[in-house]
Protein backbone atom coordinates (compact mmCIF):
# COMPACT_ATOMS: atom_id res chain seq x y z
CA UNK A 1 0.00 0.00 0.00
CA UNK A 2 2.86 2.40 0.79
CA UNK A 3 4.48 1.89 -2.62
CA UNK A 4 1.14 2.68 -4.24
CA UNK A 5 0.93 5.89 -2.16
CA UNK A 6 4.41 6.89 -3.35
CA UNK A 7 3.42 6.18 -6.94
CA UNK A 8 0.28 8.29 -6.59
CA UNK A 9 2.33 11.13 -5.06
CA UNK A 10 4.58 11.07 -8.13
CA UNK A 11 1.54 11.24 -10.39
CA UNK A 12 0.15 14.19 -8.42
CA UNK A 13 3.43 16.13 -8.80
CA UNK A 14 3.92 15.26 -12.46
CA UNK A 15 3.33 17.53 -15.38
CA UNK A 16 0.56 16.53 -17.76
CA UNK A 17 3.11 15.70 -20.45
CA UNK A 18 4.74 13.15 -18.13
CA UNK A 19 1.56 11.19 -17.40
CA UNK A 20 1.77 8.70 -20.32
CA UNK A 21 5.34 7.77 -19.34
CA UNK A 22 4.38 7.42 -15.67
CA UNK A 23 1.33 5.31 -16.54
CA UNK A 24 3.48 3.00 -18.67
CA UNK A 25 6.00 2.62 -15.83
CA UNK A 26 3.29 1.83 -13.27
CA UNK A 27 1.73 -0.71 -15.64
CA UNK A 28 5.10 -2.41 -16.19
CA UNK A 29 5.76 -2.54 -12.43
CA UNK A 30 2.31 -4.02 -11.87
CA UNK A 31 2.87 -6.73 -14.51
CA UNK A 32 6.29 -7.57 -13.04
CA UNK A 33 4.81 -7.80 -9.54
CA UNK A 34 2.09 -10.14 -10.82
CA UNK A 35 4.67 -12.34 -12.55
CA UNK A 36 6.77 -12.48 -9.35
CA UNK A 37 3.74 -13.34 -7.17
CA UNK A 38 2.65 -16.07 -9.60
CA UNK A 39 6.13 -17.63 -9.44
CA UNK A 40 6.11 -17.37 -5.65
CA UNK A 41 2.77 -19.19 -5.45
CA UNK A 42 4.06 -21.89 -7.81
CA UNK A 43 7.20 -22.53 -5.71
CA UNK A 44 5.68 -22.08 -2.23
CA UNK A 45 5.04 -25.80 -1.68
CA UNK A 46 8.70 -26.77 -2.22
CA UNK A 47 10.95 -27.53 0.72
CA UNK A 48 13.81 -25.20 1.66
CA UNK A 49 16.29 -27.84 0.45
CA UNK A 50 14.60 -28.00 -2.97
CA UNK A 51 14.51 -24.19 -3.24
CA UNK A 52 18.21 -24.04 -2.32
CA UNK A 53 18.94 -26.66 -4.99
CA UNK A 54 17.24 -24.44 -7.57
CA UNK A 55 19.27 -21.45 -6.42
CA UNK A 56 22.49 -23.49 -6.55
CA UNK A 57 21.75 -24.55 -10.15
CA UNK A 58 21.58 -20.87 -11.05
CA UNK A 59 24.70 -19.95 -9.05
CA UNK A 60 22.69 -17.78 -6.64
CA UNK A 61 23.08 -17.14 -2.92
CA UNK A 62 21.29 -19.67 -0.72
CA UNK A 63 21.43 -17.63 2.50
CA UNK A 64 18.34 -16.51 4.41
CA UNK A 65 15.18 -17.88 5.94
CA UNK A 66 12.48 -19.66 3.90
CA UNK A 67 10.73 -16.42 2.94
CA UNK A 68 13.96 -14.92 1.56
CA UNK A 69 14.96 -18.13 -0.22
CA UNK A 70 11.46 -18.40 -1.71
CA UNK A 71 11.65 -14.79 -2.92
CA UNK A 72 15.07 -15.39 -4.51
CA UNK A 73 13.84 -18.53 -6.26
CA UNK A 74 10.62 -16.81 -7.42
CA UNK A 75 12.61 -13.87 -8.77
CA UNK A 76 14.82 -16.29 -10.70
CA UNK A 77 11.82 -18.19 -12.02
CA UNK A 78 10.02 -15.01 -13.09
CA UNK A 79 12.91 -12.97 -14.48
CA UNK A 80 15.82 -15.36 -15.02
CA UNK A 81 19.23 -15.78 -13.46
CA UNK A 82 20.90 -12.73 -11.97
CA UNK A 83 23.90 -11.83 -14.14
CA UNK A 84 27.46 -11.35 -12.98
CA UNK A 85 28.65 -7.83 -12.18
CA UNK A 86 28.63 -5.77 -15.39
CA UNK A 87 31.81 -3.94 -14.32
CA UNK A 88 34.10 -6.77 -13.31
CA UNK A 89 32.16 -9.77 -14.72
CA UNK A 90 33.15 -11.79 -11.66
CA UNK A 91 31.13 -10.56 -8.70
CA UNK A 92 27.56 -11.60 -8.00
CA UNK A 93 24.70 -9.15 -7.99
CA UNK A 94 22.85 -9.40 -4.67
CA UNK A 95 19.11 -9.96 -4.42
CA UNK A 96 17.57 -7.72 -1.78
CA UNK A 97 14.02 -7.36 -0.57
CA UNK A 98 12.90 -3.77 0.11
CA UNK A 99 11.87 -2.79 3.62
CA UNK A 100 8.40 -1.49 4.46
CA UNK A 101 9.57 2.02 3.52
CA UNK A 102 10.82 0.81 0.11
CA UNK A 103 14.53 1.15 0.88
CA UNK A 104 17.04 -1.67 0.51
CA UNK A 105 18.90 -2.67 3.65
Amino acid sequence: AKSNDKAMAKVAKAKWADLPRIAATLHKQSKEAQKFEKSKEKLQGLSVDRLKALLKLNDQSRAGNKAVILAKAADGDAFGKLPRCPRCFGGKIKFRLPGSDGTLH
